[in-house]
């Protein structure tokens, strides 16, 4: 039985070595390229950014599930009341969290966080259409989706970040709050 153990402890550490020698190859990946706006704008279409945006405001507005706006704005008050019987028809306690206020702050499913992503790829995918030559009536509907998205932000979390269409994404953007929120 020893002969066995200590037989197979080389074999094990050969085997290592050659799946380590074997894996070890020198790719040459080119990762640094990027489109300009005028090669993107011949691949892509306002039509299809506008399409975009319009698919992104479904989850948000229909799920009646705990991750759309509904809950955020009705269960944490008093307006909306959800049946709970037994531990599934709350969702584990996530309907009772929010409306006593004591939801996790640290946590990685966090609604709260997860609604401030959505609204704003709605608000980033309605204002990239802007760059891409829409026409006048898909230009009005990317605004107005646009400003009811910066509504909602602004209703739910009292600010919102903003860029110009066309605007470098590296700088920071302009983040409106109270008044000149409003008044923007």
């Amino acid at each position: 039985m020893n002969r066995y153990k200590f037989a197979t402890i080389p074999s094990l550490v050969i085997m290592a070595v050659a799946v380590t020698v074997a894996g070890c190859t020198k790719l040459d990946q080119n990762l640094a390229q990027t489109l300009t706006l005028d090669q993107a704008a011949k691949t892509y279409s306002a039509a299809l950014f506008l399409q975009a945006a319009y698919n992104d405001i479904g989850p948000v507005y229909s799920d009646l599930g705990s991750g759309s706006i509904s809950p955020m704005e009705d269960v944490t008050g008093d307006e909306q009341v959800v049946p709970t019987r037994a531990s599934d028809w709350d969702d584990n306690g996530e309907w009772r969290s929010l409306h006593q206020h004591n939801w996790p702050r640290n946590d990685g499913d966090n609604i709260f966080l997860n609604m401030w992503n959505s609204l704003n790829k709605i608000q980033f995918d309605a204002t990239n259409v802007l760059n891409f030559q829409p026409t006048t009536e898909q230009a009005a509907e990317a605004r107005f989706i646009r400003a009811f998205a910066l509504y909602q932000l602004l209703d739910l979390y009292g600010q919102f970040p903003y860029r110009n269409p066309g605007e470098n994404l590296l700088n920071a953007p302009m983040v409106y709050r109270g008044d000149s929120a409003v008044k923007f």
